[in-house]
């Protein structure tokens, strides 16, 4: 026999629960698609965080891109070294946000993350370090 009332869940600690679906859901179903729908939403905030991070750092370095843009050619190769320098430091700075707030509920994860975000600095000065001595 189907429940045919709306009623409120009420958690162990007393507070109550709204979340409304048309049908009849268990209230397992209902945590579970909730669950499923938070975990949609933070990926796209996240990717969507990214993006404007990558963005605000292109327009950031936009006036180079500018200057360069005297010799036709040199403005192509700097505008996508810009973009690429822009998307990656983005990735840093993005991961570098997201261990931040996950230290707190998740510390392993978040050291895990925030340690990546550090070697992946490392091995850019690095590799700045062996091209500038390359050069020079």
């Amino acid at each position: 026999m189907a429940l045919q009332t709306l009623s409120r869940y009420r958690t162990k600690n007393g507070n109550g629960i709204f979340l409304i679906e048309t049908g009849t859901h268990s209230a397992a179903d209902m945590f579970k698609a909730a669950q499923d729908g938070n975990n949609a939403l933070t990926w796209i905030l996240r990717v969507v965080g990214y993006m404007m991070m990558a963005i605000g750092l292109g327009m950031l370095f936009q006036p180079l891109v500018i200057l360069s843009n005297i010799l036709p050619f040199l403005g192509n190769i700097v505008g996508g070294g810009v973009m690429i320098f822009s998307g990656l430091i983005a990735l840093v700075l993005s991961i570098t946000t997201i261990a931040i707030a996950w230290i707190f509920y998740r510390p392993i994860l978040g050291i895990i993350l925030l340690s990546a975000a550090a070697t992946a600095l490392y091995l850019y000065f690095q590799a700045k370090g062996k091209r500038q001595a390359s050069l020079g």
